[in-house]
């Protein structure tokens, strides 16, 4: 492992730059700062990192809409792949049905 933390065949494959390991990064960071400074500081920088783009159409989408519809939207307009779902259950009469997903 290197100082920076990637072996050298991530650092020949584009390691930086890929957007799983970057992810996980950037879970750890806000893990660290929840851990360290509580819910406060990590939902601060989750706001003005992850939700700065479009805060407020986001949180009218996510109200005024369904969450699927809204959640699709809000990828699309980031420019990131769409969500799967898979049906996990449903209940009630045909007529008035409850559906219960998973995203995967």
């Amino acid at each position: 492992m290197s100082i920076c933390g990637l072996g050298r065949g991530e650092e020949k494959t584009g390691g930086r730059e890929k957007p799983a390991l970057l992810a996980d990064a950037f879970e750890a960071i806000v893990a660290a700062m929840y851990l360290d400074g509580g819910l406060g500081p990590a939902r601060e920088l989750l706001r003005r990192t992850v939700f700065a783009s479009r805060p407020s159409e986001t949180a009218i989408a996510f109200r005024e809409s369904d969450r699927k519809s809204a959640l699709q939207e809000f990828l699309q307009a980031r420019g990131d792949q769409p969500a799967e779902y898979r049906l996990a259950c449903e209940t009630g009469p045909d007529h008035q049905k409850s559906f219960a997903w998973k995203f995967g």
